[in-house]
């Protein structure tokens, strides 16, 4: 998966996500915030989605969703 800012994604847990952009500096390039308490904080992921850059998964890493048919 490649995150794209035309797609809506939340985070494994199911927070709301907004993705500003995905053309940042390395590892994390792509940036956007998490609703967590009624606030949005800022954060970054790699392109694929992850919010650590390694192999171990969490909670904030990103799902896409995807549209109902």
């Amino acid at each position: 998966m490649k995150i794209s800012k035309r797609k809506k994604y939340k985070t494994v847990n199911g927070d709301k996500v907004r993705i500003y952009a995905v053309d940042g500096g390395s590892p994390h390039s792509v940036h956007g915030a998490i609703l967590i308490n009624k606030f949005w904080a800022v954060r970054g992921w790699t392109l694929t989605g992850l919010f650590l850059d390694q192999s171990i998964p969490h909670h904030w890493d990103l799902v896409e969703i995807k549209p109902k048919k």
